[in-house]
């Protein structure tokens, strides 16, 4: 069986230095084992609606040039100090084992194991508190409060767009630019991939006036799990951070909807109109969600930060 950790290539190193001696040559990807085709696009495909509202956001990116934040470099020691440092936030919350693995392609995912992160990361203090927000702020504690609340697990569609959307808003929410950029590059990379090459996809992005670094690594996410990267077909799972931040957003407006929800379990929105929902005193919110007030400015000021008013 196909999982995400078996589309990271064996060769990646070898590939990306072929490819960027020159940038028309299209990766030859080799995995540990054979990868279904039909797992590649098993979250469906980009949607006109959003490829649109991905391509607004790009462009003022590009047109306006946020400020580059400072960056640092987060080792393991660095990484594990700072993930104990965040669950100390989360009170009565036992801190999960804490594990690196160099071959994976994400910065940091949550696993049944723990919480994986790759060994050496260079970001700004930004960008990794609102990695620590995603994924243990909202994954890992949708979880937990799941487990707690004795939710039966329920897998579909609208759960992933849901987990990945209610994620994706804390990874910004925060944030001194909480431009929704990587989110809407890597949705026009699942689109353009349908149809190009790998470096038809790079060249495209790359024209936009993107960096290198940031267009490698969104063509290497909508191309990982192929072989001959020359074919026209995209790993379509980033389709759903954009997709999922846009119905979270939607579902926020309506005032009714109290965002202490999200943390009901790992439910989806459609799951929180039917089922029989926990007392909000029950469930354990993220630190950032105590003062409802300041979420919800942080909310409007992300809206009105992407010029998204419309589309909600």
């Amino acid at each position: 069986m196909t999982t995400l950790s078996n589309l990271f290539p064996l060769n990646l190193e070898v590939e990306k230095k072929r490819f960027e001696a020159d940038i028309t040559y299209n990766p030859q990807f080799a995995y540990s084992q054979p990868i279904d085709p039909a797992y590649l696009t098993k979250w469906g495909k980009p949607q006109k609606e959003f490829v649109e509202i991905a391509n607004q956001i790009v462009t003022r990116y590009t047109s306006t040039h946020p400020a580059t934040l400072s960056e640092y470099v987060y080792d393991q020691i660095k990484i594990g100090n700072e993930v104990q440092k965040y669950f100390q936030t989360l009170l009565k919350i036992p801190v999960p084992p804490i594990l690196f693995n160099q071959n994976q392609i994400a910065r940091c995912q949550v696993t049944d194991a723990g919480i994986s992160f790759r060994p050496h990361l260079k970001m700004s203090v930004a960008d990794f508190e609102g990695l620590l927000r995603h994924e243990i702020g909202t994954h890992y504690l949708r979880r937990y409060n799941h487990q707690l609340h004795g939710f039966s697990t329920i897998i579909n569609d609208d759960q992933g767009r849901t987990e990945e959307g209610v994620a994706n808003l804390h990874t910004y929410l925060l944030h001194p630019q909480p431009l929704l950029f990587k989110s809407a590059l890597r949705y026009q990379a699942a689109w353009l991939g349908q149809s190009l090459s790998f470096s038809e996809v790079y060249q495209k992005i790359k024209d936009q006036g993107v960096s290198h670094r940031e267009t490698w690594r969104a063509t290497l996410r909508t191309k990982r799990g192929l072989t001959d990267t020359s074919q026209p077909q995209s790993f379509t799972k980033d389709i759903m951070y954009l997709e999922g931040i846009i119905k979270v957003l939607r579902w926020l407006k309506t005032t009714t909807n109290h965002p202490f929800n999200f943390y009901q379990g790992q439910l989806s929105l459609n799951q929180l109109e039917t089922l029989e929902l926990v007392p909000q005193d029950k469930i354990i919110p993220p630190p950032f969600m105590k003062d409802l007030k300041t979420y919800h400015h942080q909310v409007d000021k992300l809206i009105r930060y992407n010029g998204i008013e419309k589309n909600l």
